[in-house]
């Protein structure tokens, strides 16, 4: 959708263990965050107050999920290596054209927690960290959906 660069609710979330399994879709998801997880190092020397110079030696990409099912997250085993699979929907069309198609591969789950309020819905709570296949390419991709 030329012109509109809105988002709206991440749909379609999947785990799929590596290098092939039976993916656990994961609905009722009401929030993704990605985190890049990114590690500076800053150099100040002489009279420097400040940094004069900064560079980033260090990406550890994250992806944390929050969602009502919370059996699927339980059902996802941790320290396994996947694929995360999830869409972030197009404001305008809500999916297909327009949206976001995120991938992490090389994938686990390192955490897991539940919320049970008393009178309300429960919510999982997941985190999976990644890491890369040769030390230089992210393990996090996305494309738009055509």
């Amino acid at each position: 959708m030329a012109g509109s660069n809105r988002y709206i609710n991440a749909t379609a979330f999947s785990w799929a263990p590596l290098p092939s399994g039976v993916a656990i879709n994961v609905d009722g998801v009401t929030q993704v965050a990605i985190d890049p997880g990114a590690k500076s190092v800053m150099f100040k020397g002489d009279g420097d107050t400040h940094a004069s110079f900064k560079a980033v030696i260090e990406n550890d990409p994250r992806i944390s999920v929050r969602a009502a099912n919370v059996l699927a997250l339980l059902t996802i085993p941790q320290g396994v290596a996947g694929t995360v699979n999830f869409l972030l929907n197009h404001a305008k069309t809500r999916a297909g054209s327009g949206a976001i198609a995120f991938t992490a591969t090389n994938c686990m789950r390192v955490d897991n927690s539940i919320s049970m309020p008393h009178g309300g819905f429960a919510e999982g709570a997941t985190t999976f960290e990644t890491y890369s296949t040769d030390g230089v390419t992210s393990p996090i991709s996305y494309s738009v959906v055509v």
